[in-house]
């Protein structure tokens, strides 16, 4: 299952009662002459919420969902169904332009469902994202690089998927020449990161 979420998103500058019709990806404070967007975005907003509205159909019970988010800035939150689907490593905010596969099983259902990402600029970031429980000394977003990117808002692509609940989530390959030229003696050392998310153990496999 794949699930394009690119498109037209209802956009609330400042979290506030009027939306507007905003295209995803683009950035809220681009130049207005090329997105149509007021004036006043590319100045002085450091803070907005986008909704969106999607539809699934019957959710095969042997498959995660999984919401991939290409590119935000400067520090988000996503909701769905009012449920908070970010990284518990990090108070559930995402950090500037990292992409991101976040495991949405849990927070969508067959029929209609609401999405919503909230983003901070700078200026206006979060008290906890400022300072975390783990102390002042831990800060989520790296400053420096908004100066470097100057863009706020959702700018890579949205969309939904669906993964084996049994499955290899990722692969390192560690090749070892030996310190010689001699092929014989080469060994490949591969690392696999399993993950099981289904309700019954594979043998060979840990959770």
């Amino acid at each position: 299952m794949k699930l394009n979420l690119n498109g037209i998103w209802d956009f609330h500058p400042d979290d506030g009662d009027r939306g507007y019709p905003v295209m995803v990806p683009t950035w809220w404070d681009s130049l207005p002459e090329t997105t149509g967007y007021p004036d006043s975005w590319s100045r002085d907003l450091h803070h907005g919420v986008y909704l969106r509205e999607f539809f699934l159909g019957a959710l095969d019970p042997n498959e995660d969902v999984i919401l991939h988010l290409d590119a935000l800035a400067t520090l988000g939150r996503v909701s769905i169904n009012a449920i908070q689907v970010g990284p518990p490593s990090t108070g559930g905010y995402l950090m500037t332009l990292l992409p991101y596969d976040l495991d949405v099983t849990r927070a969508v259902h067959a029929g209609r469902n609401r999405m919503r990402i909230e983003i901070w600029g700078v200026k206006s970031l979060p008290a906890d994202a400022l300072a975390p429980a783990e102390g002042p000394g831990r800060l989520l977003f790296p400053f420096g690089t908004e100066n470097i990117v100057g863009r706020l808002g959702l700018g890579g692509d949205v969309w939904l998927g669906s993964r084996p609940r049994v499955r290899i989530e990722d692969m390192q390959i560690i090749p070892d020449l030996g310190g010689d030229a001699d092929p014989s003696n080469d060994r490949l050392e591969l690392n696999a990161t399993l993950t099981n998310t289904s309700k019954h153990p594979c043998p060979g496999w840990s959770r």
